[in-house]
């Protein structure tokens, strides 16, 4: 059973966790982020990336729930399709540790273009003084085979950083 956090992001299908999940390319540190646009309590930022002709994506909000059901809902990769903007399917491929996963996800495309896909490496940690959790996902090779009418997405790293607050938000 979903919690009421999921059930809410699922009947919203909040379009933003993709863009924070599916399109952020750089784990470089540099803090020229320019503000995009801000509306519902989520504010977007972009940045250009040296040497590539699309821009780097960062999302900001704060939800009033607890840690453990956000990562809760970001590790239930078989209800993405009910709430990730144009998820068609995901799933884990290969468990690799208990912080750490294969996974592969189908993103549907508007005709006339082909859905796209991507398989990622996901690791999550937590900073056992701050409670922060970080969780990274870098596109790997040979996991999965390439599917037909299916772009396979080559360029892809993602990071989530949930920061817990005092208010238990």
């Amino acid at each position: 059973m979903l919690s009421p956090l999921c059930s809410k992001l699922i009947k919203r299908k909040i379009p933003f966790f993709f863009v924070l999940f599916g399109i952020c390319t750089s784990f470089i540190p540099v803090n020229d982020w320019k503000l995009k646009k801000f509306g519902k309590g989520v504010a977007v930022y972009n940045r250009e990336i040296e040497g590539i002709s699309i821009k780097e994506l960062k999302a900001v909000t704060q939800i009033k729930t607890s840690l453990s059901s956000i990562i809760s809902l970001l590790e239930d990769r078989a209800t993405y399709p009910q709430w990730v903007y144009k998820c068609g399917k995901s799933y884990l491929v290969k468990k690799i540790a208990d912080n750490e996963g294969i996974y592969y996800q189908n993103v549907l495309a508007p005709w006339p273009l082909d859905n796209r896909d991507f398989v990622v490496d996901v690791k999550v940690v937590q900073d056992a003084k701050t409670k922060t959790v970080m969780q990274r996902s870098t596109v790997v090779d040979g996991y999965v085979p390439t599917q037909p009418s299916t772009v396979r997405i080559s360029m892809f790293n993602a990071l989530w950083t949930l920061t817990p607050l005092k208010d238990g938000q």
